[in-house]
């Protein structure tokens, strides 16, 4: 069953608060997908999956996955 508005703008509000989170720790999420985002019981709690699939803002810390690997699924990649 489909989400109702407002359980569908609860859902992105957490989404987006999760995010914040990770940005916060100089962390950038790759994945961002429908698959990748749980909600569950009551309270439609959201938790955010595969943020290993990530790098770190500053270019002089390793990355988690190397510049010219794709990792992902190539349907959320951008065009270029």
């Amino acid at each position: 069953r489909a989400p109702t508005l407002e359980q569908a703008v609860w859902i992105a509000m957490q989404t987006c608060d999760a995010l914040a989170e990770i940005h916060a720790r100089r962390v950038v999420h790759r994945e961002i997908k429908p698959r990748n985002i749980i909600v569950s019981g009551p309270n439609m709690h959201v938790t955010l999956l595969d943020s290993g699939i990530a790098r770190h803002e500053n270019p002089e810390v390793d990355a988690f996955t190397k510049t010219g690997v794709f990792v992902g699924d190539l349907t959320y990649a951008a065009p270029e």
